[in-house]
Order: structure tokens, then C-alpha cells, then sequence
């Protein structure tokens, strides 16, 4: 932004960038179970220093709020829904803020860090939520890939996820998306563990990720039901009629597009993009 003295955002890209060539070269010698400690570590002094930096800069700690509309509303909303009870912050969040049930995810767990953290430390304690989601996710995306990938490949992975530096920046900033992406590569590991073994453990915590993603986008968690149903058809199935079954989705979708945006939201926005 115009307003922001250049030379500070200079010098902490710079910063960042010998921060992270650093840590990435040190991971590719550690072992795994180190690896992911030094993920944590790594995440815990970034955040904590790119919260001082947005106190220092701009005076507010989720940083760049004129391009951080998001983050403000979020804020905002858990400053309210803190001192009220549940049930009382899902009315707040259906009446006042018209939000669907794709929209109560992130205002959920937010209320929580309020909660704990007050008007001051909130969004400090939804910081240290991120840092601890941000490596598991690396750790369930890590072993998601072992199923398919070397083990080398499998950490390279791993070290790129979990030392990426955007990931520090929505972190800190009071975005929803740490929480999000940890919920979608939870249930995708669980989905693949249920495809090796079919067992009660991996189908109950796939169910509870797909019912906690639709708290976000519900259109994922019918995307996952539709790819947990299609394993149960016998193989010979998708050869013979899956091109059919594509073809007529997107046939129904085109001429329904009313009715499937009252469930999924972004594909009237698509829809009303492409006319303008």
C-alpha cells in the first residue's frame, strides 16, 4: 500500500528470504520426526516476529487491513460472539451477517481464540491455532503421500508446505485459511487410509472431516462423499458409464444453475462473471 514506508516491506522480504532458503536447506538433513519439530519452531518464531512487524508498520497486528477486508469482518464478528453462547452466535452469525452454513466454520474457531485470548490476546491464541494446524497438516499431507511417493519425495513435500512463507503470512493475518486447508488434508487422509483399510477409525474421523469442511465449503464435502460412494462401484463401472454420468452433471448443472447456486454459492458467481 501507498501509505506503508517502503523500506521496512523491503527489508523484511529480504529478511524472509534468508530465513526461509536457511531453514529449508537445514531440513533436508534432518530425519523426519525432527523435521517436523523444526516445521513448529520455524512457524512459532516467524509468526511472532511478522506480528511485531505489523504492530511496528501499521499499527494493527492482522497487517494490511485495507487489503485484509476478511480479517477485519472476522475480528469483528468475534469481538461480539465471544460473550455470547452458542446457539446465540449462530443466530448472530444467520441473522445479522446472512451467512450460510459454509460460512460458520472459520467465525467458530475464531469465537474460541476470543474466548480464551480476550479483546487483546485474541487473535494472538487464533495465531498459535494456525502454527499448530499449519504442521499437522504438514504431517497428514506428508503421510498422504507416502502412499504414493518415495520417502525423499514424501519430505521434500513436506519441507515445502511447511516452511512456506505465505503460510506465515496467513497465519498471522486473521485469514481462514490454515484452518481450511488442515480440515481438507485431514479428510483426504483419512479417505486414503479407508481405501487401504477399511475400518471404523478411518471411516468415523473421514465422516467428521467432511462434516467440519462443509462448516466451510459444502461443496467439498459433497466432492468427497461422491469419491467415497464411487469406491464401493465395481471397477468395470467407470469405464462403461463414468463419461456418461460427467456429461450429464455438467448438462444439469448449465440448465439448473439457479438451484445448484442456492446450494453452492461460487458457481453463481461463475455464472454471473461469464455474462458481464
Amino acid at each position: 500500500p501507498d501509505k506503508l514506508p517502503p523500506a521496512p516491506v523491503i527489508g523484511l522480504i529480504f529478511l524472509a528470504s534468508i530465513v526461509y532458503a536457511g531453514a529449508t536447506l537445514m531440513a533436508t538433513r534432518m530425519n523426519t520426526r525432527t523435521l517436523f519439530v523444526f516445521i513448529l519452531i520455524y512457524q512459532i518464531f516467524c509468526c511472532l516476529f511478522l506480528r511485531e512487524f505489523f504492530l511496528l508498520v501499521t499499527g494493527d497486528e492482522l497487517g494490511f487491513l485495507d487489503n485484509i477486508i476478511d480479517s477485519g469482518a472476522y475480528r469483528d464478528d468475534a469481538m461480539i460472539t465471544k460473550g455470547l453462547t452458542f446457539s446465540q452466535t449462530l443466530k448472530f452469525l444467520a441473522e445479522e451477517n446472512s451467512y450460510d452454513m459454509s460460512d460458520y466454520g472459520f467465525p467458530v474457531v475464531l469465537r474460541i481464540a476470543y474466548m480464551i485470548g480476550g479483546t487483546q490476546y485474541g487473535n494472538l491464541v487464533m495465531t498459535g491455532f494456525n502454527i499448530v494446524l499449519h504442521t499437522l497438516s504438514t504431517l497428514f499431507l506428508y503421510k498422504t503421500a507416502l502412499k504414493f511417493l518415495e520417502k525423499d519425495l514424501c519430505k521434500i513435500i513436506a519441507i515445502l508446505w511447511g516452511f512456506n512463507l505465505i503460510s506465515v503470512w496467513i497465519n498471522v493475518s486473521g485469514l481462514k485459511e490454515t484452518v481450511f486447508l488442515f480440515f481438507i488434508i485431514f479428510t483426504l487422509y483419512y479417505l486414503y487410509r479407508f481405501i487401504g483399510k477399511r475400518t471404523l477409525y478411518s471411516i468415523f474421523f473421514f465422516l467428521a472431516g467432511v462434516a467440519i469442511v462443509a462448516l466451510f465449503r459444502i461443496y467439498l464435502s459433497v466432492f468427497f462423499i461422491i469419491i467415497f460412494l464411487m469406491l464401493f462401484l465395481p471397477r468395470n463401472f467407470y469405464k462403461k458409464w463414468m463419461p456418461l454420468i460427467w456429461v450429464g452433471m455438467i448438462i444439469v448443472i448449465l440448465n439448473f444453475i439457479a438451484i445448484f447456486s442456492y446450494f453452492f454459492p461460487i458457481l453463481q458467481f461463475i455464472y454471473e462473471m461469464s455474462q458481464t
